[in-house]
């Protein structure tokens, strides 16, 4: 025997060796278990054939409602795409300029750098060159690649691929490097190592975090699930998905149990996990707050690099959901949320019970996100002041953050609001990295916001 269990996503086959990974004990249920056997051999009467199949056995879409019914779904994939797509995006920055840094530096080639840095702006440069998406959409788009590279011959199937993610010169490139078939070799050949020019970038950073374990390392299963998720949403409905066993455990029973002690299992490092981190962010006051606060100037520097109005956006209101998040004070509600003509950024509950807090007789608080180039103005301002206002039985504070500030304007149309019930912090770049840099802690720095006139 190999000793290996394998999960199989149609044509793509995911392997384990001398273990068995516990995360499939939220992806099956006992009623998909199947063990049959291969004929019997007449020849020999206490010979007891091998198993043809042995392990779970599903589809699609039963394996994708399981998940969701646990919270993991397209929305985590795509959470955990933008958390990881500035460190992916730098470090295949990096990897791309070395590379032509290193061509440039061969006898033979035309092209010459005096400097990495100056590979790197000719790599910019190519990559501008490009359509320039929205980090959800290069997500989509990579799942509908690896669909048509998961999908049979059926043509139909393939030309409603094509009309979905578009004809562009890279994919001829594309189809002639890669062929048809979901070869990890020769993808990896074509995403990592082909002439840069030949696709988009997000494609090559996007295949490293399909290969998470490259990625996120030790924690594999946390790897292996966006490996699902990738998968489901390139298969469609109704292709298989199983669970074998016949090659790592011999008998039937232990294969029927096997989910129980998955389900032990997962249960157990899933209490480990959340005593250590919660641990770690519950301890002494000093440690977290030092590691949280250069964890939130990561994420503001994220939204200085983002390119377009969308990307610009979208990464402020992830910093403002980290940072308000970060503790209990405040629990996440919702975000983006639209009531009639308005749309709320974020709208958190108030968890704070600390007198000051309780004096201000706010259920929920509303964050309003700015990531603009100029300052927000008084339109702005009066826009989710209104907001507040129509929901003041349940929210009497929200909190506006715009990183390039607010224009005179806006503190006349503050004081005016300063009359009715209800009240609006500004937040600008200033004060957050006074935040950084001081010894407050989140909610005595927020606190000090709310009391300023």
């Amino acid at each position: 025997m190999g000793h290996y269990a394998y999960i199989r996503f149609g044509p793509v086959d995911y392997s384990w060796k001398y273990h068995i990974p516990s995360i499939a004990a939220i992806m099956f249920e006992k009623d998909d278990f199947v063990a049959e056997r291969q004929d019997a051999n007449e020849d020999e009467e206490d010979w007891e054939a091998p198993y043809e199949r042995l392990g779970f056995y599903a589809n699609a879409e039963k394996v994708q409602e399981r998940l969701e019914k646990v919270g993991i779904s397209r929305s985590f994939l795509v959470d955990a795409y933008l958390e990881c797509r500035s460190i992916l995006r730098e470090d295949w920055l990096t990897r791309a300029a070395d590379r032509l840094w290193e061509r440039s530096c061969d006898e033979d080639n035309e092209m010459s750098f005096e400097s990495l840095k100056e590979a790197r702006s000719e790599i910019l440069r190519i990559w501008a060159n490009f359509e320039q998406l929205s980090p959800t959409e290069e997500l989509l788009q990579f799942c509908e690649i690896l669909k048509e590279l998961m999908s049979t011959d059926d043509t139909k199937f393939k030309e409603d691929v094509q009309a979905l993610v578009g004809i562009a010169p890279w994919r001829n490139q594309f189809k002639r490097g890669i062929g048809s078939a979901l070869d990890p070799r020769r993808l990896e050949d074509y995403f990592l190592y082909s002439p840069i020019e030949e696709h988009p970038p997000w494609l090559a950073w996007l295949y490293i975090f399909y290969i998470s374990d490259s990625y996120f390392g030790e924690n594999s299963d946390l790897a292996f699930m966006v490996q699902v998720l990738f998968s489901l949403e390139a298969l469609g409905p109704k292709a298989k998905v199983s669970f074998e066993l016949s090659d790592i455990i011999d008998e039937e029973d232990d294969a029927e149990n096997i989910l129980q002690e998955l389900s032990g299992s997962l249960f157990q490092r899933m209490s480990i996990y959340r005593k250590l981190f919660f641990g770690i962010l519950k301890g002494g006051a000093d440690f977290p707050d030092q590691h949280r606060k250069s964890y939130f100037k990561e994420l503001l520097s994220v939204c200085d690099l983002a390119e377009d109005t969308y990307s610009k956006g979208l990464s402020l209101e992830r910093f403002a959901e980290t940072l308000f998040t970060s503790s209990e004070d405040f629990t996440l509600q919702s975000k983006n949320l639209n009531i009639g003509d308005e749309e709320l950024d974020l709208v958190l509950r108030n968890n704070v019970d600390r007198p000051f807090w309780n004096a201000l007789g706010t259920a929920c608080i509303f964050v309003e996100c700015k990531n603009w180039k100029k300052p927000a103005g008084s339109k702005e301002f009066r826009d989710f002041s209104s907001k507040l206002e129509n929901h003041q039985a349940v929210c009497k504070v929200g909190f506006f953050l715009a990183l390039n500030g607010f224009t005179s304007e806006v503190n006349l149309a503050r004081a005016r609001l300063a009359r009715s019930n209800c009240q609006i912090v500004l937040i600008t770049r200033k004060d957050l990295i006074s935040f950084f840099e001081s010894k407050q802690s989140f909610i005595e720095w927020l606190s000090s916001l709310v009391a300023r006139l």
